[in-house]
């Protein structure tokens, strides 16, 4: 049986950089013996494989899913004619979603599949989904702040970031042997996600030495006047060239930190599920899935600072302005 690698996300755990080493690198990977399929795949990942077994945003009839199916299947078939590789690998984080797994293992029964996910602290997990959001939603669903985008996310899907649910229905349906779970933390992963993700599949000379960075996030303080923008109550075109031009040109520095209150509030509820995953899935009897220190209860970490209405009003003009023709 060829071995078979399902990388699930989860999303804001370097999904995007290991994608893109793997496609643009397709050829060099089957001189090695791995393929990363165009079967399936939309842009660098495999969206249209999840999409096949109701994982995306807007899954189809049954029939339109059965279809789906089957051409994948014809065109991976094809694809696995062609080479002599032993292992192929999948990746698409629309898995965390809720589709039907036990469709991708009868999809895949005529593999050994191993299911990779990582796991990011909730406290950093947020933030960044939050930074991604706010930078490509022209119009929000949720209230201006971090605060208002993960209550809109838990009242809209309760189960979003339960990283426990997600390991658990993998491994109920593949085995338990089956799940990698890792923790996505800079030190636990180092040099950086590509190289640990190529290691715990046991390829690790695949690896570049030093992956690039996709999908940085913004710095605070842009990321902020975005943020404000997003939700004034101005003209659409005004609006969209304020965020063109903060974009365009970030003021730097820190990406947002929430403060020690809220950081404390977004993993508190989680700490008995990161030590059920660090026993049963990495067999650390510690119960230590994350080992950066939580922020205090009190004092401590202050969190990111807003730009004051002057800054805003003054970089508001500035981005207005800055197209616009001289006057005569």
């Amino acid at each position: 049986m060829r071995r078979l690698v399902l990388h699930i996300g989860a999303n804001k755990t370097g999904t995007s950089a290991i994608q893109r080493f793997c496609n643009s690198r397709r050829a060099s990977l089957a001189a090695a013996g791995v393929l990363y399929p165009a079967a399936g795949c939309s842009g660098e990942a495999h969206y249209r494989l999840s999409d096949a077994f109701g994982f995306g945003h807007g899954a189809g009839s049954a029939d339109d899913r059965r279809a789906q199916q089957d051409v994948i299947r014809a065109a991976l078939a094809a694809e696995l004619a062609e080479t002599a590789a032993g292992l192929v690998i999948f990746s698409s984080e629309n898995f965390v979603l809720y589709g039907s797994v036990a469709e991708v293992r009868e999809f895949f029964r005529d593999f050994d599949v191993r299911v990779i996910v990582y796991v990011r602290r909730h406290d950093s997990w947020w933030p960044s989904a939050w930074n991604q959001s706010v930078r490509h939603a022209v119009a929000p669903k949720w209230g201006p702040g971090l605060d208002a985008y993960v209550a809109f996310q838990r009242d809209v899907n309760p189960r979003y970031g339960d990283w426990r649910r997600l390991v658990d229905r993998w491994a109920g349906v593949f085995g338990k042997a089956a799940v990698i779970v890792r923790p996505y933390e800079r030190a636990q992963i180092a040099p950086d996600i590509v190289s640990d993700f190529f290691r715990q599949i046991g390829r690790p000379e695949l690896a570049a030495a030093a992956a690039p960075a996709v999908n940085a996030s913004l710095d605070a303080w842009s990321l902020q006047m975005i943020d404000i923008a997003r939700h004034a109550d101005i003209a659409p075109e005004a609006r969209e060239r304020i965020v063109a031009y903060t974009l365009r040109h970030p003021r730097g520095g820190a990406p947002y930190v929430p403060s020690a209150e809220q950081a404390r509030r977004f993993v508190e509820p989680f700490l008995a599920d990161y030590d059920y995953l660090a026993r049963e899935y990495l067999g650390r009897a510690d119960g230590q899935l994350f080992h950066e220190p939580l922020p205090p209860p009190a004092g401590g970490q202050a969190g990111s600072v807003a730009p004051s209405a002057e800054e805003v009003m003054a970089w508001t003009l500035r981005a207005l302005t800055a197209d616009a023709p001289a006057s005569r």
